[in-house]
């Protein structure tokens, strides 16, 4: 199958469809990302309260869902076209491209006034 025979908004719905697995709450899914690290955090929170030293493969496990909760995040990022900046990613996550396309933006939001060394608005005199 070729990239021509994909359907651009069947698979913008499947991708959709996808995500919202991923993001169920916990109430919803058990299996969810979200839910599996809600469960994780709160045994660890348990753990915590009663003055016990937690799991370490529960924070394990509880980090390798928060990324995958983040990567998630990328996803639904990047199916709508944004620049990740927008959405929260810290400027050492963007791509040399992604952050062009802020200080362009910032350019022109900003006029001629900014700084080129340090990105900073110069004040008028």
């Amino acid at each position: 199958m070729s990239g021509e025979d994909v359907d651009p908004e069947k698979a913008e719905s499947l991708a959709c469809d996808c995500l919202v697995e991923y993001f169920r709450h916990p109430a919803e899914s058990t299996r969810s990302d979200v839910a599996r690290l809600a469960e994780l955090t709160s045994s660890i929170k348990v753990a915590l309260e009663r003055g016990e030293t937690p799991e370490k493969h529960n924070i394990e496990e509880a980090r390798f869902y928060i990324r995958q909760v983040e990567k998630r995040l990328d996803e639904v990022t990047a199916l709508f076209g944004w620049n990740p900046w927008d959405t929260g990613a810290t400027w050492s996550e963007l791509t040399d491209e992604q952050q062009a396309e802020i200080e362009e933006r910032d350019r022109q939001r900003l006029g001629d006034d900014i700084d080129p060394e340090t990105g900073i608005k110069e004040e008028c005199e």
